[in-house]
């Protein structure tokens, strides 16, 4: 069928336009851009790849869950609860991945007040990650956080970017009062 829709469309003089609407598939199957295809660019390239934009195809993404209650600033209830939902590559396609959104500057610059953190599920984290932490108080209430962890023998530091917020210090019984709920793997900004 594609050969006869082909030698129709060359044997009318031009006057069939039929093969206007096929254009898109034809350069999606030579790899060309449609521009290309009507002498608009002497570049085979698609728009988007000449632009330096790859974009990922939908079969490659996912969605996950967007959590709230989390904070980078002076830290509010821990409890979960699902916001929406966000695009991911298809590798973090498990449901040891959420994003979580930031509320505060205690991560400033790096890491600002609405961005969406993607958080791998985990109880146990190194010096230097980026993690999502509970610290319960005396009173069983927990406050969750984003800060980076720094471990140096029996204490535990959580440091803020931002520098008007100090370091908090855990060493001792206070260590007990920290749990971790995943690590930052990847930060997601929108304008």
């Amino acid at each position: 069928k594609g050969q006869q829709a082909f030698a129709s469309w060359m044997k009318d003089d031009g006057k069939n336009t039929s093969y206007i609407k096929k254009i898109p598939q034809i350069a999606e199957i030579l790899g060309v851009s449609a521009d290309y295809l009507l002498g608009k660019t002497d570049d085979p390239r698609p728009m988007l790849e000449r632009a330096g934009i790859n974009p990922i195809p939908m079969e490659e993404q996912a969605m996950r869950p967007i959590i709230g209650m989390a904070s980078a600033g002076s830290g509010v209830l821990a409890q979960e609860q699902i916001l929406g939902w966000e695009s991911v590559d298809i590798k973090y396609n498990t449901d040891e991945y959420f994003y979580l959104q930031i509320a505060g500057d205690s991560m400033a610059p790096k890491i600002d007040d609405g961005d969406l953190v993607l958080v791998h599920r985990q109880d146990e984290v190194s010096s230097g990650d980026v993690a999502v932490v509970l610290v319960t108080d005396h009173d069983e209430e927990a406050e969750g956080f984003v800060k980076k962890v720094e471990i140096d023998g029996d204490s535990v530091t959580l440091v803020s970017f931002n520098p008007y917020y100090p370091p908090r210090v855990f060493s001792g019984k206070s260590i007990q009062q920290l749990s971790f709920v995943g690590k930052v793997v990847e930060l997601k900004r929108k304008f």
